[in-house]
This record gives structure tokens, C-alpha cells and sequence, in this order.
């Protein structure tokens, strides 16, 4: 008795069967190689740290594109009240677990657009191994140093986005 293996719908597009091998491309035949898993969606960037009953603003929002074992998230994360902490602030929420292995966090784009403190635009995000949260860092010349709450105030935007491996 036939299975069905790939369709392609009345209103064009092209469907695999669930638990296929995926699209091989070039001759490919590695099986490792193949577009197996593609996802788009959206989630909502938290402050894990940094901050006790922080008050959101109504444009934090987060996008996100998974294809294959590669996730590109977009987000902005807007704080209007709350009480900052001494800890380094932390955007919880991602939408997938990064890769535990020591080795894989990966550096994000990043942009600060408001609030209390003075650090400007030299901030290095990090996505840590086996974890769904961003860390903020700030980077100078010499060095980086976390961001604690404390720095920023209870009030805040920023936008950002990262890129790692599941």
C-alpha cells in the first residue's frame, strides 16, 4: 500500500511528509545535510534578571526564524517601571534552548535606545550554552563587563537581535 511522501497543495506549496529525510541539494545524499526543519514565530522577550516586577512597555515583541539548527531572533524589550537590581540583566524567553556546549555562545548585534544610564550603544549581548536567555554585556576598548540593572534604571529599550546554534 502506497504512503504519502511530499504533496503539493492546490495553492502551491510543497509539503513533506512528517518524518521525511528533508531537501538535499547539489547531489547532496548526506543525510546530515539535508533541510530538514524550517520555523518562523514570534516571542515575548522577559527580564530574567536585572530586575523584581518590571512593568513592560507595549512594544516588546520578538520575531524569530529557525532554519535547520540556526536561530536568527529579533526582539525589543521595553521597561517602563520595576526596581533594578545589581545583577546583570538578562532577555529570558528564547524561543529555543542554544546548543550546550561550551564553546557555542554566540555574539549578538545589538542596539540601546533609551535609558537612565550612560553606556550608550556598547553593548555585547550573549546567548550562553544550554540556556534561553541574552546576557548583556559592555564592551570599551580594553574590556567587557556585565550590564547589572542597576546601571540602566527601571526604565529602558532595547533592540537587538542574535543569531545560534540549537
Amino acid at each position: 500500500s502506497p504512503t504519502e511522501a511530499l504533496r503539493i497543495t492546490n495553492d502551491r506549496y510543497v509539503r513533506l511528509a512528517s518524518g521525511s529525510g528533508g531537501i538535499q541539494f547539489n547531489g547532496d545524499t548526506a543525510a546530515a545535510n539535508a533541510l530538514d526543519d524550517y520555523e518562523e514565530g514570534t516571542w515575548t522577550p522577559t527580564a530574567a534578571q536585572g530586575f523584581t516586577s518590571p512593568t513592560y512597555g507595549a512594544s516588546t515583541a520578538g520575531i524569530y526564524t529557525k532554519i535547520g539548527n540556526i536561530v536568527r531572533v529579533h526582539g525589543r524589550l521595553v521597561l517602563t517601571g520595576g526596581t533594578a537590581t545589581a545583577s546583570t540583566i538578562r532577555i529570558g524567553g528564547l524561543p529555543f534552548t542554544c546548543q550546550n556546549t561550551a564553546s557555542q555562545y554566540i555574539t549578538c548585534g545589538y542596539y540601546l535606545n533609551a535609558g537612565a544610564g550612560t553606556i550608550g550603544n556598547a553593548l555585547k549581548p550573549l546567548v550562553w550554552p544550554g540556556q534561553t536567555y541574552i546576557e548583556i554585556y559592555q564592551q570599551n576598548n580594553t574590556n567587557v563587563t556585565v550590564v547589572a540593572g542597576t546601571t540602566l534604571g527601571n526604565t529602558m529599550d532595547i533592540i537587538f537581535s542574535a543569531t545560534y546554534q540549537v
